[in-house]
């Protein structure tokens, strides 16, 4: 790749990094000032990835169309890893606790119904969001500590990050209600929420379960653009980029009791600030 790109074209490519934002192969070779075809192998095939100075470029997605969808991040150069996976958006892992933990992870978030309340965000509307949360996990948040580290490096290679310092673990229980959702956002922010890096949500709810919807929507680009829709199966756990825009669709109970919701741990590996 030539290096007398103009200033504003480079910083174009540091915008679009900055931003998470995917781009698309003629997208990508205007901003490189390159035809498509230097994106591919001698054989034809486009490279998964490349280097362009300091940055990686990685091939995240084919549609149907065959127009391939690139993401530019920064790289590592203090760390030369071997190639991983087609990364996937999204990664889930079914029957994560025992039995004994799950019932009684069940257990302790109905007997505190009375410390849940309304989460807020930085849009105060109804529409936006509405849930009840807890801080307060007990002795669960270090149990989540400690098997989300035991699956942290498979994790990250699945999803095609790379590796990080987890500075800060954040979590909280997530109590969704009938008529409860969150519509489209990411998971980072500013401030305090700037360095959060990978995210993940915790299922469980009562058996037979006794609510619907409540499905996690994954998007790539814009909310157009549906990656995958997972519907929240009890004991299983997801883990997707912390950037990745998502939404959780409305969730109806019948019955209105607070224990028949759809319950979630979710939290947040942070990496350096």
């Amino acid at each position: 790749m030539p290096d007398d790109l103009p200033i504003s074209q480079a910083d174009a490519v540091t915008e679009i990094a900055a931003q998470g934002l995917w781009v698309t192969t003629a997208e990508l070779a205007a901003l490189l000032q390159k035809t498509p075809d230097a994106f591919h192998g001698p054989h034809g095939q486009p490279h998964r990835q490349f280097h362009w100075r300091h940055y990686r470029i990685r091939r995240e997605l084919t549609p149907a169309d065959g127009n391939h969808r690139w993401s530019i991040t920064q790289r590592d150069t203090t760390t030369n890893l071997p190639d991983s996976p087609t990364p996937r958006p999204l990664v889930r892992r079914e029957a994560f606790l025992p039995d004994a933990q799950h019932n009684a992870l069940l257990a302790y978030t109905i007997a505190r119904e009375h410390m849940f309340t309304a989460a807020k965000t930085a849009s105060a509307a109804d529409e936006y969001r509405r849930t009840l949360f807890c801080n307060d996990l007990g002795p669960f948040r270090s149990l989540f500590q400690q098997v989300i580290a035991g699956a942290l490096r498979d994790v990250i290679v699945s999803l095609g990050m790379d590796h990080f310092d987890v500075c800060l673990f954040e979590a909280q229980l997530l109590a969704y209600q009938d008529g409860n959702h969150f519509t489209a956002h990411r998971d980072v922010g500013r401030d305090q929420l700037a360095s959060r890096t990978l995210s993940f949500v915790y299922y469980f709810h009562q058996q037979p379960k006794r609510f619907s919807g409540g499905e996690l929507v994954l998007f790539g680009r814009s909310i157009d653009d549906v990656l995958q829709t997972v519907s929240p199966q009890d004991n299983a756990i997801v883990f997707f980029d912390s950037r990745r825009m998502h939404e959780v669709r409305p969730v109806q109970v019948p019955s209105g009791d607070f224990a028949d919701g759809r319950f979630a741990v979710t939290g947040w590996l942070h990496g350096p600030a």
